[in-house]
């Protein structure tokens, strides 16, 4: 069972409130001909008190047959500002942390985590170098897309964290399928340093299945944005090893106190190209807008899913999950805060059992 431990103060909701509204997703759509599954993947829903699972078709040879006839593509998203005075909408921080897989982190130096929006290379140390990685899947045989993802700690480890709109289209009502995962992914897996894992089972939050909309451009609108999180388990590989027997994990905070906020994706609409990892960083983030945690950033399409990680040692690269890149643009980054909802639905896939 993962350490768990609560932090003494809980985030401060910001002044400005900030609605889904006029943002974009920031998927990537991959271009090409795709290659189908043997057999379509059995999605069978059941509405559970924490969100929807879904299990999903886990076959690595026609999910490696799918994504050896894709290549990126991807379009700039597009942003503009939300209104202000909406109603407050949050999921309520609970103070509940897990740590990682290399201990608790501790005290970190103010000065290690530098404010930066560029989206420059992320050097990747330690176990983030290892839990961070490029997510593949579509949502038919002719939408491919390219997401990122990470691993966290949990009881069985086997669990991946992303966004919802990674695993959910909220336009076209329907699951991912063909997902597979690739930590430490470089030049679109022409270097799998820790191997290529497949999801079995989506674990996504009923609010982002009922409440989140999507145009066909990838405008957002909805209450369901303020709970796009996600989390998947994942095949054990051939040799039975579980991912995070393999990679490590990260640790998460359900709505605890930031200490820096850093995040990491791979962004691959222009000035991008989706090959390495990038990042943005801040000493002094936003706490919240609504249930949105808000970062100055410039990283484009294809970083949606990539973590969200505070009190971040830039020397073990360990750090706590608080969320997942959601949407934005026009120089800013959105990240839906975890909180009870998403410590319920961490538990319902598993994690804490």
């Amino acid at each position: 069972m993962p350490s768990t431990r609560r932090f003494r103060g809980f985030a401060v909701l910001a002044a400005m409130l900030l609605t889904a509204a006029g943002l974009t997703a920031c998927t990537v759509t991959v271009e090409g001909e795709a290659v189908p599954a043997d057999q379509p993947p059995g999605i069978n829903v059941d509405i559970l008190a924490a969100g929807e699972s879904v299990d999903i078709d886990s076959d690595p040879g026609a999910t490696n047959d799918f994504w050896d006839d894709n290549a990126s593509n991807a379009s700039a998203p597009e942003y503009e500002p939300p209104p202000e005075g909406e109603e407050a909408l949050t999921d309520n921080p609970t103070g509940v942390v897990v740590d990682p897989t290399t201990g608790p982190v501790e005290a970190v130096d103010p000065e290690s985590l530098q404010d930066s929006s560029a989206g420059n290379p992320f050097a990747a140390p330690g176990l983030s170098g290892q839990t961070q990685g490029r997510l593949y899947g579509a949502f038919d045989d002719q939408t491919a897309y390219v997401c990122s993802a990470t691993v966290v700690t949990s009881a069985g480890k086997n669990m991946v964290a992303t966004a919802a709109h990674c695993v959910y289209d909220a336009f076209g009502k329907r699951y991912a399928q063909n997902l597979q995962f690739v930590p430490a992914d470089h030049n679109q897996m022409e270097e799998t340093p820790f191997g290529i894992w497949y999801a079995n089972t989506i674990f996504a939050p009923t609010e982002f299945i009922e409440q989140a909309e999507a145009d066909a451009s990838g405008r957002t609108a909805g209450d369901g944005w303020y709970y796009d999180f996600a989390f998947l388990s994942m095949d054990a590989n051939e040799d039975g090893q579980q991912i995070q027997d393999v990679t490590g994990g990260q640790g998460l905070s359900f709505g605890g106190e930031l200490d820096g906020v850093l995040s990491i994706g791979y962004p691959a609409a222009p000035p991008f190209d989706g090959m390495t990892q990038r990042y943005c960083s801040s000493s002094n983030v936003a706490d919240r807008y609504t249930n949105d945690y808000v970062l100055s950033c410039d990283m484009t399409g294809g970083c949606s899913g990539g973590a969200w990680l505070t009190k971040f040692d830039s020397t073990t690269g360990a750090g706590y999950l608080i969320g997942s890149n959601s949407r934005g643009g026009g120089g800013q980054l959105l990240s839906a805060a975890l909180g009870e909802v998403a410590l319920a639905l961490y538990n319902q896939a598993g994690g804490g059992a």
